[in-house]
């Protein structure tokens, strides 16, 4: 079992894959429904008009994705002049204390409402996972078809700007998806059910965690879970023991109903639910 892909609902999928590319360099698969950001997949997939008011980061309607970024500054400065996002964090990045990780982080919303966080680690605490997948050209591009049936690639981005070519990837890939849970413990035992196994457990707060989140005064349970399969994306449990988890829902079509896909259990299908209401879609396995 293995988190294969991250399922976004989108009023238009042609608009949110031109924001990817543009914004984080994604490469837009032939067909449009299929972005790659390094070796982690996103799915876009048509939802309905409607524009429910987003989740705060301590309801449990929150998802966001962890988008790795090499280099911080750079990041956030080309995002600046990207249109669409919204930011969620209140002051910009912001350096987290030691005792959370001594990362930095930048927590926004894609024209659609779905939440993104730019991960930076500190240049000695990088995961395996994440060295040496730096250092090529960077020039966010799309997969757009050609004469028969090999597609080519396009640049999606002019220069303006801010925009310059960067000597690495913007965007590495995606190092975990975390949603906002009620009980953490349960939360817990329902994905140990699925093969996920706890990898870290904390607590963040302060002041910086405060600003990032938009959350005052935040007391917040975070524990890592990976699954079966090992690779990322892994799975992130965000528990707020203060100000509270606030339980909170959307209906199934619409853009902020995300889905996690699992893959890797022979031909097993279907749609469940964690017992926050976090939609989770059993898919057969694929390449």
């Amino acid at each position: 079992m293995r988190i294969a892909a991250i399922r976004l609902l989108c009023p238009d999928p042609a608009a949110t894959a031109a924001f990817y590319a543009a914004a984080f360099g994604a490469v837009i698969a032939p067909g449009g429904a299929r972005l790659a950001l390094g070796a982690q997949t996103i799915e876009l997939a048509p939802s309905s008009d409607r524009r429910d008011a987003p989740a705060p980061s301590n309801g449990t309607g929150f998802q966001h994705c962890a988008l790795i970024v090499p280099d911080m500054d750079a990041a956030y400065a080309h995002l600046r002049g990207v249109p669409g996002w919204t930011p969620i964090s209140r002051a910009g990045p912001e350096r987290l204390p030691a005792a959370s990780g001594g990362v930095r982080a930048f927590k926004f919303r894609d024209p659609d409402g779905h939440p993104l966080e730019f991960l930076a680690f500190p240049p000695d605490a990088v995961p395996p996972v994440w060295r040496g997948r730096s250092g090529r050209a960077h020039r966010p591009e799309r997969w757009v078809p050609a004469c028969g049936d090999k597609p080519m690639r396009q640049t999606n981005l002019e220069k303006r700007p801010g925009s310059e070519i960067q000597d690495a990837p913007l965007v590495l890939g995606i190092d975990h998806t975390a949603i906002t849970v009620t009980d953490t413990e349960r939360a817990v035992a329902f994905y140990a059910g699925l093969g996920f196994r706890v990898t870290q457990r904390g607590v963040n707060r302060g002041p910086e965690q405060a600003r990032m989140d938009a959350v005052d005064d935040p007391v917040v349970e975070v524990t890592g879970l990976a699954p079966p399969g090992g690779a990322p994306p892994h799975l992130e449990l965000l528990c707020y023991r203060a100000p509270g988890s606030i339980p909170s829902a959307c209906a199934d079509d619409a853009p902020l109903a995300t889905r996690i896909v699992l893959t890797g259990d022979g031909d097993a299908s279907g749609l469940l639910s964690d017992p926050d209401g976090h939609r989770l879609v059993l898919a057969a396995d694929r390449p």
